[in-house]
């Protein structure tokens, strides 16, 4: 059934997509300690969402 094998591929780890991802997330971490980014609390962004 298509429905299954689609829920069973979601378990399926590919080791190329999960490096990237891995090297994505130090760089980013490594962005924001270097005060690459401002970082905005989440309720300030929802609240500005609300207000739209």
């Amino acid at each position: 059934m298509l429905a299954e094998h689609l829920l069973n591929s979601l378990d399926e780890i590919n080791p190329e997509i999960e490096t990237a991802w891995n090297r994505e997330i130090s760089n980013r971490i490594e962005a924001i300690d270097q005060g690459k980014f401002t970082l905005i609390p989440a309720d300030q962004v929802l609240q500005k969402l609300r207000n739209r």
